[in-house]
């Protein structure tokens, strides 16, 4: 049985009555003649329509059951999409025992596309595959993995020989931690005396010292990253009870500290730009620190400790764990959750971005301390491999260079080891020290690669060695012999065939 529905025309005001089954056509109003559309009937008028009522005590009625039933169901559904609708459409990372909140939105960055919500990566940090709106044509399908990643690094660099002077450092009994300037001519070191850790400021190619050493707090384990123009410089010490120490690259001076001893460690500090840090946490979260104002503007759940962060300049944040899982957040949209890479075999040490054309290429080598590691090559805007090796052998230190064409590892009884990223093959392996590598660098000219060790006490030079070659060599290569005596800088190109 169908109820008639109740139609007002809009012109002449007039109240007629319709069949259902023309609802939505037009009809003819029979006060002004004019063609009126039939409304669709209301939720009320069809549940009178479709149930039949059954009255009880002459007062109340019941549906039936069948059309009971599926508004019973539709009621679920709307409350399940009521609760869970937000995180499906938003996917965001679990927290760990804490809740950790947008602190203050972040002003000005680089702009970026906006991330389509499509390519977020599921919760369970397996990659979509989906593209994030920055990546350029791909290669052929005809192209190897390996010829379509070289075509996208550097061209390989002509070699250049130096004569680096070994850092060795009276009194000390350990070397902690190593860095080199961003000018190619000093590097720091850090070395553990009777009175304390010292960092010291040298001349690469003559081991002189420059100036007088400056004190830093006790600790085990230290992390130096200089600021892009070099003026500064981030110490993070493990115990965590200084925090993180701001110094003139210069003069070593103390610029400011950033309290954190609510945190027993802190990850590698990133810079972005030269007035934000960027450190993970054991509690789960990614922290950034405007050194300027000293504002905490974002704090990013991981959910797991996160052991290394990075930085890209087509304004990215990544951040890796002790699961293995690296994350991609978006700083010009107020560090929002974008993707999950696939995880590696062990937490993540070295987390490098690297631009290559329209491409961003992200770096990350995993494992646990003192055993075999592996290093893989990212494509940011996909989150797939483009290519990994395996690191074998007790590694304790990684470097990689500035066209990540090589990565040298440090081992626990003093190897160091370089590799050919392409390849995976061994270039070179020499015993450079007696006890396990503390800390491993390679300069930015890619001429040397900078080594320590501080478990044997007879062993407290930090060692400078050449690096070799890749294994797929530029033409006509120049070699570079660079020469420095204390801070004069005398350079000597000379040109040789290639064998």
């Amino acid at each position: 049985m169908s109820i008639p529905l109740s139609v007002t025309c809009p012109e002449c005001g007039k109240v007629g009555r319709a069949s259902p089954e023309i609802a939505g056509r037009l009809g003819i109003c029979p006060g002004c003649k004019k063609p009126t559309r039939i409304p669709m009937p209301s939720v009320t008028q069809v549940i009178e329509t479709t149930a039949a009522p059954r009255f009880v005590s002459g007062t109340s009625f019941r549906l039936d059951p069948e059309l009971r039933n599926q508004l019973m169901a539709l009621a679920v559904v709307i409350c399940v999409l009521a609760i869970f609708g937000r995180d499906w459409l938003h996917p965001q990372p679990s927290t760990a025992n804490q809740q950790v909140a947008v602190r203050s939105n972040r002003s000005g960055g680089i702009p970026v596309p906006t991330i389509e919500e499509s390519s977020a990566a599921s919760r369970d940090g397996r990659a979509t595959g989906e593209k994030l709106p920055l990546h350029g044509d791909q290669m052929g399908s005809d192209v190897s993995p390996v010829a379509a990643l070289d075509s996208r690094l550097p061209p390989v660099q002509p070699l250049v020989r130096r004569r680096p002077m070994p850092f060795d450092s009276p009194q000390a009994v350990g070397v902690r931690a190593a860095a080199f300037l961003p000018d190619n001519v000093h590097a720091m070191t850090v070395h553990a005396t009777d009175k304390g850790n010292l960092l010291r400021n040298w001349v690469i190619d003559t081991g002189a010292a420059v100036g007088q050493p400056v004190a830093l707090p006790s600790g085990r384990d230290f992390h130096l990253r200089f600021s892009p123009n070099g003026a500064r410089l981030a110490v993070t010490v493990l115990p965590n009870e200084h925090g993180i120490m701001l110094l003139n690259a210069k003069t070593g001076v103390t610029l400011r500290t950033k309290a954190t001893k609510n945190l027993p460690f802190l990850s590698a500090p990133a810079w972005s730009g030269d007035g934000m840090l960027i450190y993970g946490s054991p509690l789960g979260t990614v922290e950034t620190w405007d050194i300027l104002t000293d504002a905490n503007k974002l704090s990013l759940s991981q959910g797991q400790p996160v052991t290394a962060v990075a930085v890209s300049d087509a304004g990215y944040l990544l951040s890796g764990d002790t699961t293995g899982e690296i994350r991609l957040w978006s700083l010009a949209e107020n560090g929002r959750y974008a993707a999950s890479y696939q995880k590696l075999k062990g937490p993540i040490r070295v987390l490098e971005t690297r631009r290559a054309g329209d491409d961003v290429l992200v770096l990350a080598a995993a494992g646990e301390q003192g055993k075999n590691w592996e290093c893989h090559v990212f494509d940011l805007a996909t989150q797939q491999t483009l290519h990994s090796i395996p690191l074998v052998g007790e590694i304790t230190a990684f470097a990689s260079t500035s066209d990540w064409r090589r990565i040298a590892t440090g081992h626990r009884h003093g190897q160091v080891t370089v590799w050919d990223t392409l390849s995976g093959d061994e270039l070179q392996t020499s015993q450079a020290h007696t006890g396990e590598v503390t800390t491993l660098v390679i300069s930015a000219d890619n001429s040397c690669v900078m080594s320590g060790c501080y478990q044997v006490r007879n062993d407290v030079t930090v060692r400078l060695r050449p690096l070799p070659a890749p294994l797929v060599r530029a033409q006509d290569s120049v070699f570079t012999e660079t020469q420095r005596h204390d801070n004069t800088e005398v350079e000597s190109f000379i040109a040789e065939e290639q064998p």
